[in-house]
């Protein structure tokens, strides 16, 4: 018997999704099969429930604000995860985060910052970060982590990608490769 569950829920229809937009992942529609997932998820949890799995060992993580603030109020006691994106705007004028939607910060640091605020509000229990565009270092891992919050990396999907984030001290990477990530123990 395994003391580890591994819960995915996928929201398959989504509208195309932009990192460089400041608002990415703020108000992404919920579609029928949206609602349909939803739904599965209740029933999980209820599973879980039922099956004495205390809702403080499940985590659930999401782009959408309105799904993390939902989760908040009716499952407080689950841990939340936002996938938070810390982009340089493409005019080189300061950076973007999607944990601060409409803003634009002259310095990374202060962007990396916003993310803490937005772990406030909505009581995060950690962060998935993005780093197929390479703007996530070690750095900011470890800044976050070092304030508290869980931090996982996606997609670390290649052996290159492993290799660059080996030792970086992120708690999990997000992949579709285990074998590749493996590969550099």
């Amino acid at each position: 018997r395994g003391t580890r569950v591994v819960l995915m829920v996928r929201h398959a229809e989504r509208p195309k999704m932009d990192p460089d937009d400041p608002t990415f992942g703020d108000a992404l529609a919920l579609t029928y099969d949206g609602v349909r997932t939803a739904k599965k998820l209740g029933t999980l949890l209820k599973e879980f429930a039922d099956a004495g799995i205390d809702e403080r060992r499940i985590m659930v993580a999401t782009f959408t604000k309105k799904a993390l603030v939902y989760m908040q109020k009716t499952h407080p006691a689950v841990r939340r995860v936002g996938h938070i994106g810390l982009t340089e705007a493409k005019d080189k004028s300061g950076w973007t985060t999607n944990a601060a939607p409409k803003r634009t910060f002259a310095t990374k640091d202060e962007a990396v910052r916003a993310v803490l605020a937005y772990r406030d509000e909505l009581g995060l229990f950690g962060v998935n970060m993005p780093v197929l565009q390479g703007q996530t270092t070690k750095e900011d891992i470890a800044f976050l982590r070092r304030n508290g919050l869980w931090v996982s990396l996606w997609f670390v999907n290649n052996t290159k990608m492993a290799e660059k984030y080996k030792g970086c001290g992120a708690d999990a990477y997000v992949t579709c490769d285990a074998a590749a990530c493996r590969a550099v123990e």
